[in-house]
């Protein structure tokens, strides 16, 4: 019998601690916060909505977030051309910085990773995780079962 999805969790809960241990001692950023980087890297300066659900955190956790960004100096908060009454979240030239660092030690890890797997190999594994991943349909599927 296979454990597909007990691995999968266990797994996942590893690389997750490891890679955040890593990030933390090479870049100085924590776990949410390294995510949160790479999210307003490649999106630019944006809404806390809009960053809390790229980074997939409630609204409080978001804010939490924001503010330990901006206490480390890694972003800052800047007016929403859009709306005088909001503001956006942007990243600073440290978290520019940092999010480019982090970046290249996702790389490491992706290589680190798929280390004595084949090239068909990594394919197999990226497309299982991509499908897992935007999947979102687990219950409908036992159900079909």
């Amino acid at each position: 019998m296979s454990n597909v999805f007990l691995l999968l969790k266990s797994a996942c809960h590893q690389v997750t601690e490891e890679a955040a241990a890593i990030a933390r001692g090479e870049t100085g950023v924590h776990g949410a916060q390294a995510l949160a980087l790479l999210v307003l890297r490649r999106i630019g300066p944006c809404r806390l909505v809009q960053l809390g659900a790229a980074v997939g955190t409630a609204r409080a956790a978001t804010t939490t977030l924001a503010a330990r960004l901006e206490k480390a100096g890694l972003a800052e908060r800047c007016p929403d051309r859009d709306d005088a009454r909001a503001q956006r979240i942007a990243l600073t030239p440290l978290g520019a910085e940092r999010a480019e660092a982090v970046e290249a030690l996702i790389a490491r890890f992706d290589a680190a990773l798929l280390d004595g797997f084949s090239a068909d190999e990594g394919r197999v594994i990226l497309r299982f995780l991509e499908t897992v991943g935007g999947r979102g349909s687990l219950g409908r599927k036992v159900d079909e079962s």
